[in-house]
């Protein structure tokens, strides 16, 4: 059963990493054709709770989004759930990998901004909200793999 949830996290960070294949940050005017980069994301401050549990809620919806064949819905995405597409990626990445973490999984981030390393007190909050973000992150994976 481990292994199972360890294999769908990992699809979940795989299917993230895949927004993360340019080497220049979108204009504000183009913002949902660009691709969000590591350096685009740099500067965050870190996850709060309160962020976390509106990730996990908002995520299943992002699927049909997933790939960026529509802008504009995904722009109207990020409007409707008052977030920024740099945003969205970086708590993308972080729950992704502090989920890893948690499941005694730590991926290499040698070659990810320290930006992006999950601190301890993130990684305790994907504890307490793991099964949540496993749930919607399963539901994510299944509407992307059903397309």
């Amino acid at each position: 059963m481990r292994l199972v949830k360890v294999l769908l996290i990992t699809a979940f960070v795989l299917l993230m990493l895949g927004l993360a294949g340019c080497s220049s940050g979108p204009k504000p005017e183009n913002e949902a054709q660009g691709r969000v980069t590591f350096d685009d994301v740099k500067n965050e401050p870190p996850m709060t709770e309160d962020e976390i549990v509106r990730f996990i809620e908002i995520l299943p919806s992002f699927a049909p989004l997933e790939g960026g064949a529509d802008p504009k819905a995904e722009m109207e995405f990020y409007r409707k759930n008052s977030i920024t597409k740099n945003r969205f990626f970086y708590l993308r990445s972080k729950t992704a990998f502090a989920s890893l973490i948690s499941a005694g999984r730590p991926p290499d981030l040698s070659s990810v901004p320290q930006a992006l390393h999950p601190n301890d007190n993130e990684i305790s909050l994907i504890d307490k909200h793991y099964e949540a973000l496993k749930e919607a992150a399963d539901t994510f994976n299944d509407s992307v793999r059903s397309r």
